[in-house]
C-alpha cells in the first residue's frame, strides 16, 4: 500500500460535505445524517470493558475511514494500528536498554471527545466547519471515541498527534527512546532519568488526560512492556501466557496460536 503524508490525505482541506459523502461511499449528506442519528452500534461486554461495535452502513463508513487513515505515514514511535508492527515490536525496541519508564493514558478513548476530534479536523486537517462536524459525529458514540470501532485507534492517535510529538521531542532531547502502543507510553534510556516521567505526565495532563500505571525499571532488571517480558538474555511472553499453555489440552486449537505467539516474540527479538 502506497503511503502518503497527512497533507495528501483525501480529508485534508476538505471543504465540501458532498465530496465527503463521495469519499465515504454515501449518496448524500441527508443519508449520512440519518446514519449518524440511528446510532448503529452493537454493545458487547466481555467483563473487562464495554465495546460499541459499528454495524450495517456505519461499519462500512468506519472501515473506509480506517482504510484512508492507515495510508498516512505513521511516525516511527507508533506501533499500534501500523502494518508490520505490534505489541511485540513495541516491546522489543526497548530490549537490552538500561532504565525504562512506563506510563499509561487513563481512559484514552473515552476521554477523546467530540470537541477534540472536531478541532483536529478543523485546525489540523483544515476541513470546513460542516465537514469537521460531520466527521466528528460519525466517528463518535455518545460524544467520545468508541472502543470497538475499526477507526477508533486512528481517530484517537491523530487527534492527539501533537501531544505525542511533544513527548517524542522531549525524549529525543534527552537521548531516550520513545514508543507508543495505543495508550501505553514506554521510554528507555541509558541510566535512569526520572525527570522525563514527570515531564511526560505534565504534557498528558496539559492536554486534558489523566495518567496511571506508572512504572520505573532500574538498569539490569527484568522489564514488562505491552505483554512482553524483557530479560537480559532473552525476551518472552509474560508468565500468564506460559501458564495458559500449561492449562491447555494438546487438542485445544488455541494451543497452537499461543505457542506461535511465543515463537513470534523470539523471532522479533533476534
Amino acid at each position: 500500500m502506497k503511503k502518503y503524508d497527512l497533507c495528501n490525505s483525501p480529508f485534508y482541506k476538505l471543504r465540501s460535505s458532498k465530496k465527503l459523502c463521495e469519499i465515504l461511499g454515501i449518496k448524500s449528506e441527508k443519508k449520512l445524517r440519518d446514519i449518524i442519528n440511528k446510532n448503529l452500534y452493537r454493545e458487547k461486554n466481555d467483563g473487562k470493558r464495554i465495546y460499541y461495535i459499528p454495524i450495517n452502513s456505519l461499519r462500512s463508513i468506519h472501515d473506509r475511514i480506517h482504510e484512508l487513515f492507515s495510508r498516512i505515514k505513521a511516525p516511527f514511535y507508533l506501533h499500534s494500528g501500523v502494518q508490520g508492527k505490534s505489541n511485540v515490536t513495541n516491546a522489543c525496541l526497548h530490549a537490552y536498554s538500561d532504565g525504562l519508564i512506563k506510563t499509561d493514558i487513563k481512559n484514552f478513548f473515552p476521554s477523546t471527545n467530540i470537541e477534540k476530534i472536531k478541532r483536529f479536523f478543523l485546525c489540523k486537517m483544515h476541513c470546513s466547519q460542516r465537514v469537521s462536524w460531520l466527521l466528528s459525529k460519525i466517528t463518535t458514540f455518545n460524544g467520545t471515541v468508541p472502543i470497538g470501532s475499526p477507526c477508533s485507534m486512528d481517530i484517537a492517535f491523530w487527534t492527539n498527534n501533537e501531544m505525542f510529538e511533544e513527548i517524542e521531542k522531549i525524549c529525543k532531547s534527552s537521548k531516550a527512546k520513545f514508543t507508543l502502543y495505543v495508550d501505553d507510553i514506554s521510554i528507555s534510556m541509558k541510566g535512569l532519568n526520572r525527570r522525563i516521567l514527570r515531564r511526560v505526565n505534565s504534557i498528558i495532563k496539559k492536554n486534558g488526560y489523566g495518567y496511571h500505571k506508572e512504572r520505573i525499571y532500574k538498569p539490569k532488571k527484568p522489564k514488562v512492556i505491552t505483554g512482553v517480558a524483557l530479560h537480559e538474555k532473552k525476551n518472552t511472553a509474560v508468565k500468564a501466557v506460559h501458564k495458559k499453555i500449561m492449562g491447555l489440552h494438546p487438542s485445544n486449537p488455541r494451543l497452537k496460536g499461543t505457542k506461535g505467539y511465543i515463537k513470534y516474540i523470539q523471532k522479533v527479538s533476534q
